[in-house]
């Protein structure tokens, strides 16, 4: 270290050299063999001599006494700065910031001491003031050698709701963090995409990213089935483009992907899954079925006797008797339901029914009758009342049309009574058939 020689200015004076402050020192935690800046300044307290110096940097042991400059040379010194003497003239300040390199010291806590004048090359009028001790602590640690970055959190996330994910280094306790996007920390929400991050100690650094997976969300649902049916009938919604994993509210309270409704009205359904939920809605309308009338003249008739049935209220129709037409004709022997189902233009759908009655109809000649049964006795009984003289006979058929009965023919005039016995094993629908001059007249009765 070259020794500087005391400039005088005009023979006026001696210099008064004072290390005024140390601004910043950084790091305040080293590694072996990094960079150590410190920003410092120097005063020349006499503004009438103009000198250069030699400023010395030292670290000491935080044990050791840092104003003992007779005992710094057993120190390290980690740097000298040389002041000219253009910038100490006048009593203006030197200010300088002097980075450190190659810090190769063994770890542990340290005092950082600036001296003025060090070697002492000039003569000053006071050089107390030359020793400045850096009031905070520099530690010297071990280097580590940064591996790679850990990133923990869910590494799946929805567009728009991004995912906390955690980076770390495993031997890095004072690590900054950068991301890719510009933010800074180790904790960072991230959208779907690939992002960096650097790991940066006052050592080392290391980069390294992370994929963020983006989650498929739940489409909207796509409403399916019949929204329009006939009243009385039901319809099936549906969803179309069912969510694996999602959940389904229908505006009913059914959690199910279907649902039956009978009435008119507007149905919603919301599905819910991992990135939030859609909703969809079905208006559902009825048709009004036909009104469906069956007319005849008269539904009591003779058995036999033709009767026309005529149905409107559609435009086709189907009678249970296999007939499609409007009207049919008739001539049933015992009391028969017909039935017929209309179709209207809309395609609903009615059914309506007609209950013919093989009732008696009196003919003049007779002014009352009475046809009964006695189940005790297995018997029919028949009596009547005739205006005139009338030839009778009665004659009993079963279902099948087969004759179980005939009685000989019989001239009546007044009040009539017979009384036919089945066998004891008959029981059954029977027809009792009476055969008078001029008609016939028809009775279905039962026996037990």
């Amino acid at each position: 270290m070259a020794v500087l020689t005391v400039v005088r200015s005009n023979g006026q004076g001696l210099p008064d050299l004072k290390i005024d402050t140390i601004r910043n020192v950084s790091p305040l935690i080293v590694c072996q063999g990094c960079e150590l800046s410190i920003d410092f300044t120097i005063v020349n307290l006499d503004s009438t001599v103009a000198v250069s110096t030699v400023t010395g940097v030292f670290l000491i042991p935080d044990s050791s006494n840092c104003m003992d400059a007779a005992s710094l040379d057993s120190f390290f010194l980690i740097h000298t700065a040389v002041t000219t003497e253009n910038e100490m003239s006048d009593n203006t300040e030197d200010e300088s910031e002097y980075p450190l390199i190659d810090c190769d010291f063994p770890t542990g806590d340290y005092r950082l001491v600036l001296f003025a004048d060090f070697g002492n090359a000039l003569v000053e009028s006071n050089d107390s003031n030359n020793i400045y001790c850096y009031p905070a602590l520099i530690r010297v640690v071990d280097k580590p050698n940064l591996t790679a970055v850990n990133f923990s959190g869910n590494t799946s996330a929805c567009i728009g709701n991004p995912t906390q994910i955690t980076a770390s280094v495993g031997n890095c306790d004072n690590c900054t963090y950068t991301w890719s996007n510009g933010r800074t920390g180790s904790v960072q929400g991230l959208e779907p995409g690939t992002h960096s991050v650097t790991a940066i100690n006052s050592c080392d650094s290391i980069i390294d990213s992370v994929v963020i997976t983006a989650i498929s969300a739940q489409p909207a649902p796509v409403i399916a089935g019949d929204s329009i049916f006939c009243e009385g009938e039901s319809a099936t919604l549906n969803i179309d483009n069912i969510c694996g994993g999602c959940a389904y509210l229908w505006s009913n309270g059914s959690p199910q992907t279907s649902v039956t409704v009978i009435t008119a009205g507007l149905y919603a359904v919301t599905v819910t899954g991992t990135c939030g939920f859609e909703s969809a809605s079905q208006q559902v309308t009825t048709k009004p079925n036909p009104s469906v009338t069956i007319s005849l003249a008269n539904p009591t008739i003779n058995p036999g006797t033709d009767v026309t049935l005529t149905v409107s209220g559609g435009v086709s129709y189907v009678w249970n008797t296999g007939e499609t037409t409007a009207s049919i004709t008739v001539h049933p022997i015992a009391q028969v339901i017909y039935s017929v189902t209309a179709t209207a233009a809309n395609g609903c759908t009615s059914t309506a029914t007609a209950d013919v009655m093989t009732g008696i109809l009196l003919p003049e000649t007779l002014a009352s009758l009475n046809i009964f049964t006695e189940t005790e006795y297995r018997s029919i009984g028949i009596d009547l009342e005739s205006v005139t003289e009338e030839e009778i006979q009665i004659s009993v058929f079963n279902m099948l049309g087969q004759e179980v009965y005939r009685s000989g023919k019989e001239t009546v005039f007044g009040k009539f009574s017979h009384v036919l016995q089945l066998n004891e094993t008959s029981a059954g629908t029977f027809l009792v058939k009476l055969s008078l001059r001029e008609t016939d007249l028809f009775r279905k009765v039962i026996l037990r």
